[in-house]
């Protein structure tokens, strides 16, 4: 029987295809160029210490997003393109929906027609096909690689909005973070910005799976045990 987070994640994956994406194979250890600097983090920024990033004796590391793939797929691909590339992200940090590893999906498409409203309107249209939520709300948010930035965010589906452990008693859980890629992120590609616009955007698969069976605790995906994994043989919604 397929684990249903990896059962989540190829319902995502056939979700993207649908939309007319192309998949990117991805890889675990990056450079920091990759990671962090082609991406505009700052130099002093908290997630390229040692304590939050798992840093290899060589100097690479253990990508902490798969945003680090639009290096790649920048470089790699002549827009237009529409791509996407899921994998494991690791992270010395531990949270209500994440453990020291978990699963990320990232899209990027690059377009001359591409629109701010364009993009509110995609990603409306993505969430409500993935998974039910009675309402999504889009927040501004930063990101060194995208402008303008913003979280999409929906009531946490354990405490209906009231504020729990799970979602840190703020009421809310992020289903994923969006933005236009910035200018600055294009012309390090060598792709004029002039011409060419783009979105990128990041699923929090552990964020899409506590909607999807109304998890309580992550920590029910790490058990390992058939009699629980049965259980989510039908999804909750």
């Amino acid at each position: 029987m397929l684990h249903p987070l990896y059962s989540l994640k190829e319902e995502v994956e056939n979700l993207f295809i649908r939309f007319g994406f192309k998949e990117v194979e991805g890889y675990e250890i990056v450079d920091r160029y990759e990671n962090f600097e082609f991406l505009s983090f700052h130099p002093f920024h908290l997630s390229i210490e040692e304590r939050n990033a798992f840093i290899l004796k060589n100097g690479k590391l253990l990508r902490t997003h798969t945003s680090s793939m639009q290096y790649k797929m920048m470089r790699s691909f002549s827009p237009p393109f529409k791509l996407f590339s899921s994998g494991r992200v690791f992270r010395k940090e531990l949270s209500g929906i994440h453990r020291y590893v978990f699963e990320q999906i990232e899209g990027l498409w690059m377009d001359t027609t591409l629109t701010f409203k364009g993009l509110l309107n995609f990603l409306n249209v993505f969430i409500k096909k993935l998974i039910k939520v009675e309402k999504i709300v889009f927040m501004p948010a930063y990101y060194p690689y995208a402008h303008p930035g913003f979280k999409i965010v929906s009531f946490c589906p354990v405490c209906k909005g009231k504020g729990c452990r799970l979602c840190k008693h703020t009421g809310f859980l992020e289903i994923m973070g969006a933005g236009m890629v910035s200018k600055n992120i294009l012309e390090k590609a060598d792709i004029d910005s002039n011409i060419w616009k783009g979105f990128a955007f990041g699923i929090d698969l552990q964020a899409i799976s506590v909607f999807k069976f109304r998890l309580e605790k992550i920590d029910t995906f790490l058990r390992n045990n058939y009699f629980t994994f049965k259980n989510f043989k039908k999804y909750v919604v």
